[in-house]
């Protein structure tokens, strides 16, 4: 089997690095947004992939968790580099639902695409919309 082509991936699902709405399944979005807000001040009761692991063990669970991981570093991104401005870029794709977030780090340029869906879980951490509507 060490020498057998390799097999296409197509059909397990989304790669990293795809373009792919992740956050238009309810319960990834509705997992990513609780991910997200555990993280602010005054956050009590906290998902623990340990204590929480059936959730985390299907496809949509593991999905919700490098979504929150890929916002969530984005936020951190968003706010370190203020006041610097972030261009915000809609409307890109074939549905027009892409945005396009170019942030001026340390060393050059990050650029990030994002669904609607992503960019609207994103706009809920404190100080994002600010930086990025603002």
């Amino acid at each position: 089997m060490r020498n057998s082509p390799p097999e296409s991936h197509a059909a397990d699902g989304p790669r990293r690095g795809a373009t792919h709405d992740r956050a238009g399944d309810g319960f990834v979005r509705k997992l990513a947004a609780r991910l997200l807000e555990q993280d602010q001040e005054g956050a009590t009761a906290r998902l623990t992939r340990n204590r929480h692991f059936e959730l985390f063990a299907d496809d949509r669970g593991r999905l919700a968790l490098r979504l929150y991981r890929h916002l969530r570093s984005l936020r951190e991104d968003i706010l370190e580099t203020a006041p610097t401005p972030v261009a915000v870029e809609r409307g890109l794709g074939g549905d027009g639902e892409r945005v396009r977030l170019r942030i001026a780090i340390a060393g050059g340029t990050r650029t990030a695409y994002l669904s609607a869906d992503e960019l609207n879980l994103l706009l809920r951490a404190p100080g994002v919309r600010r930086r990025l509507m603002g």
